[in-house]
């Protein structure tokens, strides 16, 4: 099967369907490493089946389709019974090959479109009169004597409110689609009026409150919000299992330096609210432990090293393919001005952990081998066929495009014009020797020839 990862979260949902179910019948071999196994809805379980084992493949593409599911409104309202929805899909098409099961995941599936009229509370902003921005209009605060007044002033420092009208087909979604569209349009009123050079920084932070109104009153606490944490104990009496990462600032050696830049990234992707720009920050602090400027193509580096780091350090390797796929279709996608597939925090919070490992795991390494640059550490896990190794491991497990003419060591074009140029070497040096030895002969002295009148 060819392990599809074009996918667009504007392709036709219908579509998307179909080439799921074409290739759940195009699969053959399953691979064992980070597939899936599931249950067979009771409707489709025989004695003899009641388990469906499918291979990375398509367990990446099922996370796929579910978060290409969310992003369209008629099928937001599957919110999280999606995964189960697509599962039972999968179950069909593998069991019923002969049937189209599209149509009727559709029809069983879609809902028409419901509007919902929306108001946020907007804090640190005052607009005497109505101001538009797209599809929100700001407007003042509804009479302290309302319901609704007395609801938005709850948040002491709500000025204005914002109203937008959305669609869709599950309420809370709809709010946070509502909500995307007004942080859209602060955005869009913070830059311009940045622009009229006037104002202080410090006047254009007006934010998005916690108080809303959409068909009944709402709260939503912030996503920087912070909660206390209070130690009884020590950290260490507390969790047992807690290490504390022996990385200095600003740092003696390259690699500690690194590290430290890492712990930077990561944090700011622990302070920040956007699952975009938390990705973006975390494989970040993945490039600066790992990664290589000289490098073409970032992603199949990156994963190759993180691959092999793991490897190498604790025997086992991690999965490849989910941040394979989110590099390349979300950061990638993010940094270079294109839509990208939906992230869920699910996403973010594997990609958080799996950034963590990699640090812990690096500090082990560069302790166990007295590493001290980061191109120290690259050439290390290329020692003793470990390369290879974790190369083999990629392309059993991943797609042919992703690893099929990939390699740690030079590039194709760039090895062989190194063999031209050390064949080319090789036969001036022949040259230079055989030009040496006639040198040497010239320099011989010359026998005098017999007197003809001696004697």
């Amino acid at each position: 099967m060819i392990y599809r990862t074009d996918y667009n979260i504007a392709m036709d949902v219908q579509k998307l369907l179909k080439t799921l179910q074409s290739d759940v019948r195009a699969e053959r071999e399953l691979t064992t490493h980070f597939g899936r196994s599931g249950k067979i809805p009771a409707r489709l379980a025989t004695p003899e089946a009641g388990f469906l084992n499918v291979g990375s493949g398509i367990s990446q593409m099922i996370r796929e389709v579910v978060a290409t599911l969310l992003t369209d409104e008629r099928f937001e309202h599957l919110a999280d019974e999606a995964d189960a929805a697509v599962w039972e899909f999968v179950c069909d098409c593998a069991i019923n090959r002969s049937t189209d099961h599209v149509k009727a995941f559709m029809k069983a599936n879609g809902r028409s479109l419901t509007s919902y009229v929306m108001q946020f509370g907007i804090d640190y902003l005052g607009v005497a009169e109505p101001q538009v921005v797209g599809d929100v209009e700001f407007l003042a605060l509804p009479g302290e004597d309302t319901d609704d007044g007395r609801h938005f002033r709850r948040d002491a420092a709500a000025g204005r409110i914002a109203q937008v009208t959305v669609t869709g087909t599950d309420p809370q979604r709809a709010v946070e689609r509502g909500r995307e569209r007004v942080r859209h349009a602060l955005g869009v009123l913070r830059v311009s009026l940045a622009n009229v050079h006037m104002l202080h920084k410090k006047q254009l932070r007006f934010r998005l409150g916690e108080m809303y109104i959409s068909g009944g009153q709402g709260f939503h606490r912030r996503e920087d919000a912070a909660y206390s944490i209070t130690f009884e104990k020590s950290i260490t009496d507390t969790f047992p299992n807690f290490e504390l990462l022996p990385i200095p600032f600003p740092g003696d050696t390259e690699i500690q330096r690194r590290l430290a830049l890492a712990v930077s990234w990561i944090d700011a992707a622990h302070m920040d609210t956007s699952p975009i720009h938390r990705v973006g920050f975390l494989f970040t602090a993945l490039e600066a432990m790992l990664g290589d400027t000289s490098e073409g193509l970032k992603a199949p580096a990156l994963v190759f090293y993180r691959t092999a780091l793991g490897h190498a350090v604790k025997g086992s390797f991690p999965d490849p393919n989910r941040l394979y796929f989110l590099y390349d279709q979300v950061r990638s996608f993010a940094t270079h001005g294109e839509a990208v597939p939906e992230v869920t925090d699910d996403d973010v919070t594997y990609l958080n952990w799996n950034i963590r490992e990699t640090m812990f795991e690096l500090v082990s390494f560069c302790a166990s081998r007295n590493l001290s640059k980061r191109s120290q550490v690259r050439r290390e896990l290329l020692k003793d066929g470990a390369d290879q190794l974790a190369l083999d491991f990629l392309r059993s497990n991943g797609p042919e495009e992703w690893w099929g003419n990939w390699s740690p060591g030079p590039k194709p074009a760039k090895a062989q014009r190194e063999n031209q140029l050390a064949a080319e070497v090789e036969v001036l040096k022949t040259e230079v020797d055989g030009l040496k030895r006639q040198l040497a002969e010239l320099r011989q002295p010359v026998e005098s020839a017999p007197d003809a009148t001696s004697g």
